[in-house]
């Protein structure tokens, strides 16, 4: 019986992956690839979305307070 867990784990390491590279080099360019893959607030869907969301964010948290207040208030409310 053999013992075979370790190769169904397919792992790249970054500083094996560039082998003549110093590791700032290699961190530098981690850091480049991460943020080029990011999402960028320049489409028109994504500023619409979040525009969207936002008014609905604080309309939820003011009829959250709201609800609060008035369970505060009026104590027969509680159960």
């Amino acid at each position: 019986m053999s013992n075979n867990t370790t190769a169904a784990y397919n792992h790249t390491d970054p500083w094996t992956k560039h082998p003549g590279m110093e590791q700032a080099e290699v961190i530098d360019g981690l850091i480049a690839e991460f943020s080029s893959s990011q999402m960028r607030l320049t489409e028109v869907r994504s500023i619409l979305l979040i525009g969207m969301y936002v008014p609905l964010f604080f309309v939820a948290a003011v009829a959250n307070s709201v609800i609060i207040v008035v369970v505060i208030k009026y104590h027969y409310m509680r159960r």
